[in-house]
């Protein structure tokens, strides 16, 4: 269930060294939530494939499991840069710091993380520019979720504390390994098309990769969100806010920015991530994310610059709120 809702996210070693320690404490029966994917959408699910291995002999070894599949799947000539591009996957995964664990899972969906604006106060948006999104949020009227990414109906998610942690974690360890595996492909990506031909392992990885990388960059800006606003909000002198608002407005334009790249991802064959062509619905996002992405990025174009704020009187505000 971890970074939904992509499809096919590659870790074997991680995935391997799991499912021995589980074997190792005596487990001998699993239920698997989240990360089964039909083949057909994930082609080349290096995942399973250890988890096959691993049913067979528990004992394997994990390195050179992980070496055979990526020389089976990309031949001699490219599989030595898949098995790099996938040890460095696993390192930018592990360095991670997990900013919430609702966003991590279905609350990445939920809270329709890849289709609100990113703007420093929700509600200076109108009600009616905001509606695309918030109709099929899984949330109430009285969520504070719904104008503070920090919280979630009586829960605290995050802090500005933790989030402040978080942004220098990921700064510091992950764009660094995610960013080398994603060029270890592309510098291959034309010639493995060429030799392997079109839907190749390369090709695959390549385009699951930048997705995860999009996944990962909005988690940072989310994690800046929380730090930003409430940062300012605690802020007792202008050099205080000052400081805030420049964090605030680096997080909107790193946000754009990534969203541009998640709408050209999305122009690919490849089903890197779950939605639905039956409808949107508060579980899945739906075929028409990438017109939903335009209005997202228009949005936090306009109000980039607007003063934060959280009205701290939301749920009673909301409470006696009826939906339509």
């Amino acid at each position: 269930a971890m970074f939904a809702p992509l499809l096919g996210v590659p870790y074997p070693s991680l995935t391997a060294h799991r499912l021995r320690t589980l074997h190792e404490k005596g487990v001998r029966h699993l239920a698997h939530l989240g990360g089964t994917c039909p083949p057909e959408a994930v082609p080349f699910n290096v995942n399973h494939e250890m988890l096959l291995a691993l049913q067979f002999d528990p004992d394997l070894d994990i390195d050179a499991t992980v070496e055979r599949i990526a020389f089976d799947w990309a031949g001699g000539r490219f599989g030595g840069a898949l098995r790099r591009a996938w040890a460095l996957t696993e390192e930018a995964v592990l360095a991670y710091p997990n900013v919430t664990p609702l966003y991590s899972t279905m609350g990445f969906i939920w809270y329709r993380l890849w289709a609100r604006p990113l703007v420093p106060n929700i509600e200076a948006i109108a009600p009616e520019d905001r509606a695309y999104y918030e109709r099929f949020m899984c949330t109430t009227p009285h969520n504070p979720n719904n104008v503070d990414l920090s919280r979630d109906v009586l829960f605290q998610l995050t802090t500005a504390d933790e989030c402040e942690r978080a942004i220098a974690r990921i700064d510091e360890h992950v764009w660094g390994p995610i960013d080398e595996a994603i060029a270890t492909l592309e510098e291959i990506r034309h010639e493995a098309g060429a030799e392997l031909g079109e839907g190749n392992v390369i090709d695959d990885q390549f385009v699951r990769l930048s997705a995860l990388r999009c996944w990962l960059m909005t988690q940072r800006n989310v994690a800046a969100w929380v730090a930003g606003v409430h940062g300012w909000l605690a802020a007792t002198t202008d050099t205080g806010r000052r400081e805030y608002r420049g964090r605030l407005r680096d997080a909107v334009d790193r946000e754009i920015e990534n969203t541009h790249r998640l709408a050209a991802l999305l122009e690919s064959p490849i089903e890197f991530m779950s939605l639905t062509d039956r409808g949107e619905t508060p579980l899945v996002y739906g075929d028409n994310l990438k017109g939903l992405l335009s209005k997202r990025i228009a949005l936090m174009e306009a109000h980039r610059d607007d003063e934060p704020y959280i009205d701290p009187d939301y749920i009673e505000r909301q409470a006696g709120t009826v939906l339509a």
